[in-house]
């Protein structure tokens, strides 16, 4: 018996798996957008409190499960971070 025959496509030796998105996951990243464009449509104290608590929010997990995220990926979550932060910035000093 060849070991080839058990293999799928995708699976092979030394082949990553392909990650999903869950739909949790999306209704996650749809919920963020909405709570984040209120806020900057909002504006002001209020807009900019919100803006800085999903920045506090992104930044706690990022800082949890920093050792887990590939170096690239950290970069990208930690811009994110930092420019939701300039953001409440710009929206408080603008109230």
């Amino acid at each position: 018996m060849t070991m080839g025959r058990n293999l799928r496509p995708g699976r092979g030796r030394g082949r990553r798996a392909t990650p999903s998105i869950s739909p949790a996951q999306i209704l996650t990243a749809v919920t963020v957008l909405a709570v984040f464009i209120a806020a900057v449509a909002i504006g002001g104290v209020l807009g900019s409190v919100v803006v800085m608590a999903l920045a506090a929010a992104a930044g706690a997990l990022l800082v949890l499960r920093w050792n887990q995220i590939p170096a690239p990926l950290r970069l990208m979550r930690l811009s994110a971070v930092v420019a939701a932060v300039l953001v409440a910035c710009s929206l408080f000093s603008r109230a």
